[in-house]
């Protein structure tokens, strides 16, 4: 049933029972049971490094095949004689954690299909869709049966029900991860159902929960975030972005942040957000340049037609989104002042519209503006502004790869390589508000490539021949 599901979805299938019948097939050729069935705990957890399971497709059955420590144990594993020992292994605490810990890490990006007694309770508590199926011991003694006949294995109904019921009352009294049903999944009996029937059962609940909020949370909007050490505030980013009416998407780009800015998001997307937030590592502080950059290409490559760039620290406020936004969505009745290619949220353009800077840092920035200006003829108000939208094609018209400052000198030069080539540039005027919790990353260093650079680009406005704007 998962491994059909697996496969119309064009999901990988992770069997997590085979996996502990593999270590019940490793203890067995070891020698690691009592002989009252029990297991020898201290000399399997002592061997529990040496080992690795894994799956691998058999292109004769178009299925995965279990393989223990490079050995492909499809077969054995499902024989009776694993399936008498497996309960005890999986009860065993440290051989739970160890599977637990592989499954997870199976699971991470999605897209997969799994089934087990413990997914939607301890593996995947916060799975897109958790279903708990059950039947009669009798109905499902009958299916083993016919598997291990239909296999060419030997099989007795009478040993077979007995072994369910067992594994049954053993794992839904075990101590850890105990058998039992999710709170939020739901609940399919399939004792009376054709193989048919559950496949178009579960196809429905698919469509019904997981491609129905995907459908939801579909967006043309990537709201690009490069961080580092920003654990106070990036969550807080994050659900204030997905708490607007207007659905965006989030990409994260993460410098190797030692505080853990990485980890917290990793978490809500497992937790809540897989189908919006999305987050790319890098080794070390590599420079905004080159992070946006990046996420600029990863946008394209993933069809979003408007690329955001914004702060974690809230000095750029989530709610002035949907006004970028509309000033680069198409020119309507409804909405007259669209159809630009960038929308920059300003200081400048209507006064000096920032909070809580210190004045020395407003009259850099303020004065840093009129210089860009007077140096380069460039006609915005706001030239270091950070907080920016973009249409597709100007990406995909500005050669990325020939940006070439790394620091806030690049938020000028992106600007003016977007007016040099021809695209309308609306200012959209916005408050600031600098950072309440968190490092400010700005230095010397930065200001100083800054105002070197405008004279470059103004070396560049008479010399480079710009890309053309492509309709």
């Amino acid at each position: 049933m998962a491994k059909q599901l697996a496969r119309r979805l064009g999901y990988v299938y992770v069997d997590t029972g085979a996996m502990y019948r593999c270590v019940t097939l490793y203890a067995m050729r070891h020698d690691l049971f009592n002989a009252d069935g029990t297991v020898k705990t201290a000399e399997l957890q002592a061997q529990m490094p040496q080992i690795h399971v894994d799956f691998r497709l058999n292109e004769a059955t178009g299925h995965a095949d279990a393989y223990l420590n490079d050995e492909c144990v499809e077969k054995e594993i499902r024989s009776l004689e694993v399936s008498n020992h497996v309960s005890p292994i999986a009860a065993v605490p440290f051989v739970r954690t160890a599977m637990v810990a592989q499954q997870q890490q199976m699971g991470q990006g999605g897209g997969v299909v799994m089934d087990g007694r413990d997914i939607g309770t301890v593996v995947f508590p916060h799975a897109e869709l958790k279903i708990f199926v059950t039947a009669s011991a009798k109905v499902r003694a009958q299916r083993r049966y016919d598997e291990l006949i239909q296999k060419g294995m030997p099989a007795d109904f009478d040993d077979i029900l007995k072994n369910v019921e067992e594994r049954d009352y053993i794992d839904s009294h075990r101590e850890v991860s105990p058998l039992k049903q999710a709170d939020d999944a739901i609940l399919l009996d399939n004792s009376n159902m054709t193989i048919e029937e559950q496949d178009e059962w579960l196809m429905e609940r698919y469509k019904e929960t997981v491609a129905s909020e995907r459908t939801t949370n579909q967006s043309d909007s990537i709201v690009i975030i490069p961080t580092y050490n920003e654990k106070e505030n990036i969550e807080k980013i994050i659900r204030a972005v997905f708490g607007l009416d207007k659905c965006f998407h989030i990409l994260v780009i993460d410098d190797g942040s030692p505080d853990g800015t990485a980890a917290i998001v990793k978490g809500l997307m497992a937790k809540e957000f897989s189908d919006r937030l999305f987050i790319l590592e890098r080794s070390g502080k590599l420079g905004l340049g080159t992070a946006y950059i990046t996420g600029f290409k990863w946008a394209l490559e993933h069809d979003y037609e408007y690329v955001f760039e914004m702060d974690a620290d809230f000095s750029h406020d989530p709610n002035d989104l949907p006004r970028l936004y509309s000033a680069c969505a198409p020119k309507t009745e409804a909405n007259p002042e669209g159809g630009n290619d960038v929308a920059i949220g300003s200081r400048y353009v209507s006064g000096v519209n920032v909070v809580n800077w210190p004045m020395g840092r407003v009259l850099m920035s303020y004065f840093a503006s009129k210089y860009v200006r007077f140096i380069t003829g460039f006609k915005v108000h706001d030239t270091t502004a950070g907080f920016k939208c973009y249409r597709r094609r100007v990406l995909q018209t500005i050669e990325l790869d020939k940006i070439r400052f790394k620091g806030y000198a690049f938020q000028i030069e992106m600007k003016f390589t977007a007016y040099k080539i021809g695209f309308k540039i609306k200012e959209v005027p916005v408050v600031f508000v600098n950072r309440r919790e968190g490092t400010s990353k700005m230095s010397g260093g930065i200001f100083s490539e800054a105002f070197f650079g405008v004279m470059r680009l103004r070396w560049d406005g008479w010399f480079r021949k710009y890309p053309k704007i492509s309709h």
